[in-house]
């Protein structure tokens, strides 16, 4: 059994606590490393990311998450406040509740 048990609930981590284990290695999987945690959490940043959310049916380092791929992971993200921005070049818009 593992020393880091799997969360049963969800866990909300502000943008400065991803910097931490487990944490930066989802943020950066799958191959994390200090300057791809600093570009991707620079981006979120930008894009006006106040926290994510680890929660789902899906485990990376003993964390749930919504959805895992070969090349990906997907979690849930708290903005700062409702945003739109373009989602493709054909117009398509994604709105932030």
């Amino acid at each position: 059994m593992s020393s880091v048990e799997m969360k049963t609930e969800s866990l909300r981590v502000p943008l400065v606590g991803l910097c931490e284990e487990p944490f930066a290695s989802i943020l950066c999987y799958p191959k994390p490393s200090k300057v791809e945690l600093e570009k991707r959490l620079r981006e979120l940043e930008k894009l006006g990311v106040a926290a994510l959310e680890f929660c789902g049916e899906k485990q990376v380092s003993n964390m749930k998450v919504l959805g895992k791929g070969c090349v990906g992971i997907v979690v849930k993200a708290w903005m700062k406040k409702a945003k739109r921005w373009p989602l493709k070049s054909d117009g398509l818009m994604l709105t932030v509740p």
